[in-house]
C-alpha cells in the first residue's frame, strides 16, 4: 500500500512538471511566433510615429525600446516589431492612418500619443544634428546654438517652446540627460583629422554610449527617458 501511494505522488509529480514544461513551451511558442505585445499608450505612439514618418517604423521601434526598459530588446525582437509595424501600416485603411496622422482634440489619449511621438522626433533629431556637428566640425557646439536649433527643429514640427530662457534652459537641461549628451566639451580652434573627429564622438560626447542604433542613425547611448 506504501508503495502504491509513493508511485502516485512520483506520478502526480511528474504530470505537474510536464504541465510546467508545456506552459512554458507555449509562451514561447507565443512570444516567437505571436505579435510583440505593447502597452496600449506604447502602441498608440508607435503607430504615431510610422504615420508621421509615412509608413517607415524605425523611429517607432526604436521608442519603444528606449520606454520599455523590463524587456531585453535585442536584434530578433526589435525585428519582429519592425515587421508587426509593417504589416499593420499596410493593412490600415486611409480612416485609421489619418487617425494617427492628425491630432484629434476630443481624443485625450491620442492628443498624448501625438504630443509623447513629436516630443522624441524633436529629441532624436536635434540629437542627430549635434552629432553631425561632432563628425563635422570636432566639437560639441553651444548652449545657446542648440536652443536655436531646437526652436528651429519644434516650429517645423510643430511642437511648442518654452517662452522664456529659464524655461528653455531648463528644457535644454532635461533633453540633455535624456540623451546623455554633454556640450562645450571641444576646443573650437581644434585641427582635427577625420578619425579624431569619429574618435571624440564616441569618447566624448557620446562616452556613456550603450552600443546599438538610436533608430535615428546614430550612435547609441545609456538613456533614462520621462516625457
Amino acid at each position: 500500500m506504501q508503495e502504491l501511494k509513493e508511485r502516485h505522488a512520483q506520478h502526480n509529480a511528474e504530470v505537474n512538471r510536464l504541465r510546467k514544461e508545456m506552459q512554458r513551451l507555449k509562451r514561447r511558442a507565443r512570444e516567437e511566433c505571436g505579435p510583440i505585445k505593447l502597452r496600449p499608450a506604447q502602441r498608440s505612439i508607435a503607430r504615431v510615429l510610422v504615420c508621421l514618418n509615412n509608413g517607415e517604423p524605425t523611429a517607432a521601434v526604436e521608442y519603444v525600446a528606449r520606454s520599455n526598459k523590463t524587456t531585453c530588446w535585442d536584434g530578433v525582437k526589435k525585428g519582429k516589431l519592425e515587421a508587426d509595424l509593417r504589416d499593420w501600416w499596410k493593412a490600415a485603411d486611409v480612416e485609421t492612418r489619418q487617425r494617427h496622422m492628425v491630432v484629434d482634440e476630443s481624443n485625450a489619449n491620442m492628443h498624448k500619443a501625438f504630443v509623447q511621438a513629436k516630443r522624441f522626433i524633436v529629441d532624436g533629431t536635434l540629437e542627430e544634428w549635434v552629432d553631425s556637428q561632432n563628425v563635422q566640425k570636432g566639437i560639441n557646439p553651444v548652449p545657446a546654438i542648440v536652443l536655436q536649433e531646437a526652436v528651429s527643429v519644434k516650429r517645423r514640427i510643430g511642437v511648442e517652446h518654452p517662452a522664456n530662457r529659464q524655461s528653455s534652459r531648463r528644457w535644454l537641461q532635461r533633453w540633455r540627460r535624456r540623451c546623455g549628451i554633454q556640450l562645450r566639451r571641444g576646443n573650437v580652434r581644434e585641427h582635427l583629422t577625420r578619425d579624431q573627429m569619429h574618435w571624440k564622438v564616441k569618447h566624448g560626447a557620446a562616452q556613456k554610449s550603450t552600443g546599438g542604433s538610436t533608430g535615428f542613425g546614430l550612435p547609441g547611448r545609456g538613456v533614462d527617458k520621462k516625457w
